[in-house]
């Protein structure tokens, strides 16, 4: 099912901070273009899921994005937070802002690995790289 994978290296930010909010910016665009696409969003623990939550309503003054951390009881929400490695859940978009590859995600269309200006993350996303170029991924990266 996996179409693509996408790179998004931000060059010049290093914060985690400046990975979440190019993850609003992604969210905010694809949701304008195509308000039925599912899109969740994968951290790496509950608190960057809460933290990104809260940057999604608040980023934007002249926006409003629909979302919530992932449960369960509501399969329907078309744009998801949340950190579970063990879920089952498929859609359009999988955004990976955690350092490891989620072990689902061949169950979205296209993949996006935002990677900040980090050595450490840089080097961990090299490694994912490597693997979905091994696996025959189509790969694009992006200098942001």
């Amino acid at each position: 099912m996996l179409a693509k994978i996408s790179f998004h290296i931000l060059t010049s930010e290093t914060s985690p901070k400046a990975r979440e909010l190019h993850c609003c910016k992604l969210i905010a665009a694809d949701y304008d273009s195509d308000a039925k696409s599912r899109i969740y969003v994968h951290t790496a623990t509950s608190e960057e899921s809460k933290n990104l939550d809260l940057l999604l309503w608040t980023f934007s003054d002249i926006s409003f994005i629909p979302h919530g951390i992932y449960d369960p009881q509501k399969p329907e929400a078309t744009i998801v937070i949340g950190n579970d490695d063990h879920l089952q859940i498929t859609g359009n978009t999988l955004i990976n802002l955690s350092n490891r590859l989620p072990p689902f995600y061949q169950n979205f269309n296209h993949l996006i690995e935002i990677i900040a200006h980090d050595e450490e993350m840089k080097s961990l996303a090299r490694s994912r790289f490597r693997n979905y170029q091994k696996n025959g991924y189509t790969l694009e990266t992006f200098m942001i």
